[in-house]
């Protein structure tokens, strides 16, 4: 689909599915990989998990030709609870994965969405990740959190790994895609 203002043709973004991972038993992580490429410059993803732990934070990394990497995350998050309690968090490059959730319940869903940028660059500090997540805190109360982060590796990374900050996820559904049409500074 295209838009043309003023002569000038703007062409919409596109989803362009690429993979998934769906469980409904325990496991310590869900990876999608072998999805990332120079085709896309901008990926989408769906989580809807449930974790085994209550109280866990839901965690995400980027994997490298199946390996997760595991340090160099920064991220930041905030939102509120159905109280109006104020719920945040943050790693200043210490974290060994970004945490999307902050913590969680375990009798309820988790819901996040969100969009990763540049995971496979090569460019350090160019691998970021903002996200959006519905949830219920460790004492049932509903809330909702933003955040983004980034990550400092110079790698090409191949997928996304979504995991428990401890304990199993119970059961979850993750899906990923490419956006079609979009670039890198620069314009590549």
């Amino acid at each position: 689909m295209s838009l043309i203002v003023a002569g000038t043709t703007f062409t919409a973004p596109q989803f362009v599915f690429l993979g998934e991972s769906k469980q409904n038993s325990a496991a310590s992580g869900a990876t999608v990989d072998n999805i990332f490429s120079d085709t896309y410059h901008v990926y989408f993803f769906q989580a809807d998990v449930l974790v085994a732990t209550n109280g866990t934070h839901l965690m995400a990394q980027l994997v490298a030709s199946g390996t997760a990497t595991t340090a160099n995350y920064y991220y930041s998050f905030q939102g509120l609870d159905q109280g109006g309690n104020s719920e945040s968090g943050d790693s200043a490059g210490a974290a060994s994965a970004w945490s999307l959730s902050g913590a969680n319940s375990s009798g309820r869903g988790c819901q996040v969405i969100g969009y990763i940028t540049g995971p496979t660059s090569g460019q350090d500090n160019n691998k970021k990740v903002s996200w959006q997540c519905a949830t219920f805190d460790a004492s049932n109360n509903q809330k909702h959190v933003t955040g983004g982060g980034f990550q400092t590796s110079s790698s090409d990374h191949t997928g996304f790994k979504i995991l428990a900050g401890s304990g199993n996820l119970t059961q979850h559904s993750i899906q990923i895609y490419g956006v079609a049409n979009t670039e890198r500074f620069g314009g590549f």
